[in-house]
């Protein structure tokens, strides 16, 4: 697929046309301003503009966290976790980060993905770059420590019985 990069200012270099400017249009909006300034020199001309090299990072408690590219105009947070194959068992619905770059500052953002007003939230649909994280729910956690008394107490349980073992081994043997 043959494309021309839109530059910092919006503009698209096109050969024998020059710079167009398409920041702040749409894609049918950005289509027909080229075409017409295309159609100045070329007859019939049809193009397709699309977005490449649009990515979202999704992290945290999803099957398979990764980086995913899209084409399309708007992604909505359902459908970055769709690519990530869902969230675990794990995975805290109601604690969702969304990280954006705006220009040179990076703003964080709590999503809560249960609630209705979600599809109504400006950041329900996604920008090129923005990372999602699903946080772990609490209970994770509470596994972990669990888990982790457990293996401190067999360790300990050990401990104890081959100090006796060995404490009754040295009262024989006297």
């Amino acid at each position: 697929m043959l494309s021309y990069p839109v530059d910092d200012n919006g503009n698209i270099n096109l050969p024998f046309i020059g710079l167009v400017a398409v920041k702040g249009l749409t894609i049918n909006q950005a289509k027909d301003k080229i075409e017409s300034a295309l159609s100045k020199s070329l007859n019939n001309v049809s193009i397709v503009v699309r977005f490449i090299s649009n990515k979202v990072t999704i992290l945290g408690e999803v099957n398979q966290p990764g980086q995913y590219s899209f084409y399309d105009e708007k992604v909505n947070v359902f459908q970055a976790i769709g690519f990530a194959n869902g969230s675990t068992t794990y995975g805290d619905l109601t604690n969702i980060t969304l990280i954006r770059e705006q220009g040179n500052t990076i703003i964080y953002h709590y999503l809560d993905m249960t609630k209705k007003d979600i599809a109504a939230s400006e950041f329900y649909y996604l920008l090129p770059n923005d990372v999602l994280i699903i946080n772990p729910i609490r209970a994770k956690y509470r596994g972990l420590r669990d888990y982790s008394l457990t293996i401190f107490a067999t360790v300990l349980g050990s401990f104890t019985t081959l100090l006796t073992a060995i404490t009754l081994y040295n009262s024989l043997n006297k």
